[in-house]
């Protein structure tokens, strides 16, 4: 069994991007269309290469109704942190010629201390939001009382709406997307993520910028259509089974690198790695209770510093492999004897693959990470490949921080 360190900044703190009017209302269309909804290429990486090639601009639109967009507003007054989706009518990507088309989707805010109400009134300071310090700005916009569109991030699910094992996944290969509003350079996070890959760091996740537009029905009126140009988005492949897969399949030169499978168990985390961490495992659920009329009565804020986002129905036996691990890094000897060395070097040969890792985090480092592992012991996510020679190989998965 191999085992991975996926180092994890989508979420880092940094000062959003706040136009005095986020969005304006336009009657634009989108270009047409030549190809929609087409076969996928033959694997899973060849067709995230063209979903995120990075050399023309993509455009994402929603459509989605009135109420579900006040209720999704509503349901970030109720509890900022909540991730309880809404129905959106319909996802569109369109890329290079080529247009996706997915109906009845999932759709929510994403981030962490980087929440904004997407529209309206924001009281999100009442909700724990006291300590964004990271925008000076914030309190005075928070009390604004008035309807501007404001940047958030999303993040769209093909499959929430779907019965039983139904799938649903777009060119075979991603069950949803998520949605960043960009830092101010417009560019250093997707930059970061091509580097990596240039230098053959097939873990690292693919990101591309798309134009975000979101087309609302008027219900609550006349059926309408208002169209708002949410401006230019980061796009990025999320961390789950699907991307897991991907990197089974192959991935270029480095295919003898490769995961053996996406079977294995993905931890996400936001803190260390000390043996007093351990009792902070669990599978993550944060959401807004409602009753059978649909008001909403409470939320339910389960979070872990170690959230399991695979297998979670095996709770148990991910937990005991993880403290396992844990447990034999947290007892490594400290001196410098031949006999600790002996070991020292025994458990990195076990878990490392440490040609990669180094010139993971040489890269990792030159592009100036500060708000991961070895930064604020943060952002980072664990995976152990199953099957993977009879070893357990520990190595990184990168998504990029926003510095400034």
């Amino acid at each position: 069994m191999h085992f991975f360190l996926l180092t994890n900044f989508s979420s880092c703190k940094h000062e959003p991007v706040i136009p005095e009017k986020n969005g304006a209302e336009t009657n634009g269309t989108l270009p047409n269309e030549t190809i929609k909804n087409p076969e996928p290429y033959a694997t899973r990486a060849a067709n995230l290469d063209f979903i995120f090639n990075n050399q023309t601009l993509g455009t994402t639109t929603i459509t989605i109704k009135r109420s579900e967009w006040n209720k999704l507003c509503e349901n970030y007054r109720f509890f900022y942190k909540n991730e309880n989706y809404v129905h959106a009518e319909k996802y569109e990507y369109t890329k290079d010629g080529t247009t996706w088309e997915i109906p009845n989707v999932a759709f929510r805010q994403r981030g962490n201390t980087s929440r904004f109400c997407p529209q309206g009134v924001d009281n999100g300071r009442l909700q724990g939001q006291m300590n964004a310090d990271w925008s000076a700005d914030y309190y005075t916009y928070a009390e604004q009382p008035n309807d501007d569109y404001r940047q958030v991030h999303f993040k769209v699910d093909f499959e929430e709406f779907l019965e039983g094992d139904e799938e649903l996944k777009m060119a075979g290969c991603m069950k949803g997307v998520a949605l960043k509003r960009m830092d101010h350079s417009w560019g250093r996070e997707i930059f970061c993520y091509d580097l990596f890959h240039k230098y053959g760091i097939w873990t690292a996740p693919r990101a591309s910028h798309t134009r975000v537009i979101l087309k609302f029905i008027e219900d609550e009126t006349d059926n309408s259509i208002t169209t708002v140009d949410y401006g230019v988005y980061e796009m990025f492949e999320e961390v789950n089974k699907q991307s897991l897969k991907a990197r089974a399949e192959g991935e270029g030169e480095e295919a003898s690198n490769l995961w053996a499978n996406n079977k294995g168990n993905l931890w996400k985390c936001s803190n260390d790695l000390t043996t007093n961490r351990m009792h902070e495992t669990g599978v993550e659920d944060i959401v807004i209770n409602f009753d059978e009329n649909g008001n909403r009565v409470d939320w339910k804020w389960e979070g872990y510093s170690l959230d399991l986002k695979t297998n979670k129905d095996e709770l148990a036996s991910a937990e005991a492999e993880l403290h396992g691990f844990i447990t034999d890094l947290n007892n490594l000897p400290t001196d410098d004897s031949d006999e600790s060395i002996t070991t020292i070097k025994a458990f990195y040969e076990k878990w490392f693959d440490m040609d990669f890792f180094l010139k993971t985090y040489a890269i990792n480092i030159l592009l100036g990470m500060d708000d991961d592992y070895w930064g604020n012991g943060n952002n980072y996510y664990l995976y152990f490949d199953t099957g993977k020679k009879g070893l357990v190989n520990f190595t990184l998965f990168h998504l990029i921080t926003t510095t400034h």
